[in-house]
């Protein structure tokens, strides 16, 4: 039994690691190369640090900082080049599914908000996103970014109350 636990442990750990080669290198480096488009070049590079404890971001005189070194914004910016260079490489070989982002740009200055809106607009090209914001700017600056091509769809309060009405009704229908 010892055997075969040894064995299984050996296969899914080698398993783990061809999966790691094959889809980290690809995806850390493509992430390497939208970071420094939505940093506004800030940064010029992502890598695994040299002490191979995680990803580090690479200033221009090839300083690296730790994501807990990095401003909440700059993190978010971190973590959003990541989701996008996985979201590519899962498309490169899939049919394409809706990216739903979630206020993605609130930790973001308005430089690098610009920024961020022509990158995503750029994978919008290849992929549906779906941004939600409160923030009307955001949905400006979407808009300016992606052209004819972003549909906004406002939800004022008027349209939530409806909205919820309709629900209670549906749900008064559905139980009643």
């Amino acid at each position: 039994r010892y055997a075969k636990l040894r064995v299984a442990t050996a296969l899914l750990e080698r398993a783990i690691e061809r999966y790691r080669v094959e889809n980290q290198a690809p995806i850390l480096k493509r992430a390497g190369e939208l970071f420094p488009q939505l940093t506004d070049d800030r940064y010029t590079a992502l890598r695994v640090g040299r002490e191979e404890r995680g990803i580090v971001a690479v200033v221009s005189d090839g300083a690296e900082l730790g994501p807990h070194e990095l401003s909440t914004g700059t993190r978010y910016q971190l973590y959003l080049a990541l989701r996008l260079a996985s979201v590519e490489r899962f498309i490169a070989g899939s049919e394409p599914l809706p990216l739903v982002l979630d206020d993605v740009t609130v930790h973001v200055d308005d430089a690098r908000k610009k920024r961020t809106f022509s990158v995503l607009a750029d994978i919008a090209e290849r992929v549906q996103i779906l941004f939600f914001t409160h923030h009307a700017q955001d949905a400006e600056l979407a808009a300016l970014a992606c052209g004819e091509r972003a549909v906004i769809h406002e939800l004022t309060r008027e349209t939530a109350a409806s909205a919820d009405g309709a629900r209670e009704s549906d749900e008064r229908a559905f139980h009643g």
